[in-house]
């Protein structure tokens, strides 16, 4: 036992003094084949795929995916959807990020805000959550909270 904590140690030491840094993330996705991340800013990761959304639990995040509508009601009728003005990201791998938790006033977006990116190319800036980090919904869903903004990618 007193072994195994020795090399341990010894271990540890030895990353410190060659300066090995196993924890650190690349400000990109993992996905470099996305052509239209190209000219996005690179000061935090860029989120595009679901898999990517654990490792940065609770940390400013860029979203890149499509801005869809999203019919927050439990029990859904018939064919059409009812939507109440929030919205989604929608990522490549056809998981998604709501923007908001439900509860939240603004979670509602902003009808021009609708009307510009609805089933468009965006990308995101927020503090990302792997579940709905507040609020009364029982739905199992990443969220992004605190958005600074939403834009279209041109």
């Amino acid at each position: 036992m007193f072994v195994k904590i020795l090399l341990a140690i010894l271990g540890l030491g030895i990353i410190t003094i060659f300066g090995c840094n196993f924890m650190k993330k690349d400000n990109v996705s993992k996905n470099d084949s996305n052509e239209l991340s190209k000219d996005l800013p690179t000061d935090l990761p860029l989120i595009t795929a679901f898999a990517e959304i654990d490792e940065l639990e609770k940390q400013d995040v860029y979203l890149q995916g499509t801005y869809k509508l999203k019919d927050m009601r439990m029990r859904k009728t018939g064919s059409e959807g009812v939507f109440k003005g929030h919205a989604e990201i929608v990522f490549e791998d056809g998981y998604s990020v709501i923007l908001m938790p439900p509860d939240d006033e603004s979670a509602i977006r902003p009808q021009a805000e609708q009307t510009r990116c609805n089933g468009k190319t965006v990308y995101a800036k927020g503090t990302l959550y792997p579940y709905i980090p507040w609020g009364d919904s029982n739905l199992k869903s990443p969220c992004l909270v605190d958005i600074e903004f939403i834009k279209l990618v041109e």
